[in-house]
């Protein structure tokens, strides 16, 4: 299982026929957004260098709003104009041996008064 594969299973319909990230608009343009800048290695973009939680790179391990990992997360999550609060972030070995499961409760500008989960499953190292 790759990390594309468990950020597709979050996307669920958000995909197309061919089992690719289909281009879709409003709230779902915004998760599938996040969902990238969480797997985008910082540094990556020359010019926004700071962007990226390296999640992908990372080993994981439990931490409920601390740990590297969650402070990445919630930084990154942060920095999108569409995103007007960051909840609670949850690092937590996930149901597959060797996968850590990020849990991330964001207030969008397109769904303000309705948090959403956004959930990442990243394969071990």
């Amino acid at each position: 299982m790759t990390t594309v594969d468990t950020l597709a299973s979050d996307l669920g319909d958000e995909l197309d026929a061919s089992g690719d990230i289909a281009e879709v608009t409003g709230l779902a343009a915004l998760r599938q957004r996040l969902l990238a800048a969480l797997l985008t290695t910082q540094g990556t973009i020359p010019y926004f260098p700071d962007d990226g939680a390296n999640a992908a790179a990372s080993e994981g391990g439990p931490a409920l709003d601390g740990g590297e990992l969650g402070r990445r997360v919630r930084a990154q999550l942060a920095r999108d104009p569409d995103v007007l609060a960051v909840g609670q972030v949850l690092v937590r070995p996930g149901a597959i041996a060797g996968t850590s499961l990020v849990s991330a409760s964001v207030t969008t500008r397109q769904s303000p008064t309705s948090p959403q989960i956004l959930n990442l499953s990243i394969p071990g190292a």
